[in-house]
């Protein structure tokens, strides 16, 4: 989710992050180690950027420091790695001639239909 260029600020990164996770303040300045007035100064932007320790702990929280910081990638790290595998198997797959991109192609359709639930009514899309 790349919601970085909608948020300007670093406070109103880490506010949307925090809501969106369904933190208070005091939740998260819990987590952060830090005192809630000073999460409070931090989203507000009485107090500019977060200390380097308190980057880490944002990220040891499950939270993207490259998302508050810079407004990049998704706010959360849990997607970031599927991002990144995403990215690799598109560029993989620029480089392959149409041929070998079919091959690709029907094979990630047979792996799709076979994690999809059956039809109870038998209809199979493949064959239409």
């Amino acid at each position: 989710m790349l919601v970085g260029m909608a948020t300007k600020t670093i406070g109103e990164r880490i506010r949307a992050a925090r809501e969106a996770k369904g933190l208070s303040q005091v939740d998260l300045a819990r987590l952060l180690k830090i005192k809630a007035p000073s999460l409070s100064q931090l989203e507000s932007g009485k107090s500019g950027s977060p200390a380097a320790e308190t980057l880490l702990r944002f990220r040891d929280s499950g939270f993207n420091p490259d998302y508050i910081m810079r407004g990049r990638g998704g706010m959360f790290l849990e997607g970031i790695e599927r991002d990144i595998q995403d990215q690799e198997v598109l560029a993989l797959l620029g480089e392959l001639d149409d041929a070998d991109r079919r091959i690709v192609r029907d094979l990630a359709r047979s792996l799709h239909r076979k994690k999809a639930k059956p039809d109870p009514f038998g209809f199979d899309p493949s064959t239409q």
